[in-house]
């Protein structure tokens, strides 16, 4: 109620007819409320060590931002899988997967495996953390062909093994034995690796058409607006928005000719509410949102 007196600026010239339909924006003004306040609360808890970046940016500008802003350089994925915990982090070996066939997730259901099964999925940030447990659940769903992307082709790889292993008594017959996986390094950052992996992707693809594009590879920040370089911003649209849009320019046509297909998303409440020392990243999500919407 705060928040809408001090917004309007007339609150004292509303008459009694008004009042109702003032009551009716409470709740919403009461949600955006509660997810600033989470999200500023977020901002001052304790970063997680940092794990160095291996995008290609100059010395100059990552030293500047190690001391300020901890989360740079960490990918997006695995941040979130810090903070979330729908999926657990198991650490799951092939072997040890093969002789334990109850992977500690959660179980998808009938209808989602119904829309996933024998479908071709390319998976970005798909080395670790939620991109890691969303490869490993594809498996079990019995997808036709799963293509894993990532900067770590040797943690790729290890994934790769991983979804293999959980194959034949998961996945339905039909989807163990058509079930394809492959491996395609990509760094986001980067518009020609991007371009190599839709086009890899393609060829990989019988018909040749990806039919579910999941851009689950990103990146975040913060840091002070002052403190922070105009490369980060450049850096934070191209690895969580322009890339993958270059991803669905490519991929959307064939998915046209088919007569369907599916782009899914990892975006942040970031894309809704934009909160200080989040510029960059909040610009990228809001990108996000805003061109997912539109498509």
């Amino acid at each position: 109620l705060g928040f809408l007196v001090l917004t309007s600026g007339e609150v004292d010239t509303f008459s009694s007819k008004e009042v109702p339909t003032l009551m009716r924006f409470i709740p919403s003004v009461l949600l955006v409320q509660v997810a600033f306040f989470v999200h500023c609360a977020s901002s001052f808890a304790p970063p997680a060590p940092l794990v160095a970046s291996r995008l290609s940016i100059s010395p100059g500008v990552l030293s500047s931002h190690k001391a300020s802003n901890p989360s740079f350089g960490r990918p997006f994925s695995l941040l979130a899988a810090e903070k979330q915990h729908f999926l657990p982090a198991v650490s799951m070996s092939a072997s040890s997967a093969a002789e334990n066939e109850s992977f500690d997730g959660a179980e998808c259901k009938g209808k989602t495996c119904d829309r996933f099964r024998g479908q071709n999925v390319l998976l970005t940030g798909a080395s670790g953390g939620l991109g890691r447990a969303i490869a490993i659940q594809l498996s079990r769903i019995g997808v036709g062909t799963l293509i894993l992307s990532g900067r770590d082709e040797a943690a790729l790889k290890q994934v790769a093994d991983e979804c293999r292993a959980v194959i034949p008594s998961k996945a339905s017959g039909d989807g163990a034995s058509s079930f394809n996986i492959e491996v395609i390094p990509c760094d986001l950052s980067n518009t020609d690796s991007v371009k190599s992996l839709g086009e890899c992707s393609l060829k990989v693809c019988s018909p040749g058409c990806v039919d579910i594009l999941i851009n689950n590879g990103g990146i975040s920040s913060r840091s002070s607006f002052l403190e922070t370089k105009a490369e980060v911003d450049e850096l934070l649209m191209q690895v969580n928005f322009l890339s993958g849009s270059r991803l669905a320019k490519m991929l959307v046509p064939g998915m046209v000719d088919k007569g369907g297909g599916s782009i899914i998303w990892v975006s942040s409440v970031q894309g809704l509410v934009g909160i200080p020392s989040r510029t960059s990243y909040a610009a990228s999500k809001f990108a996000v949102q805003g061109y997912c919407e539109a498509l």
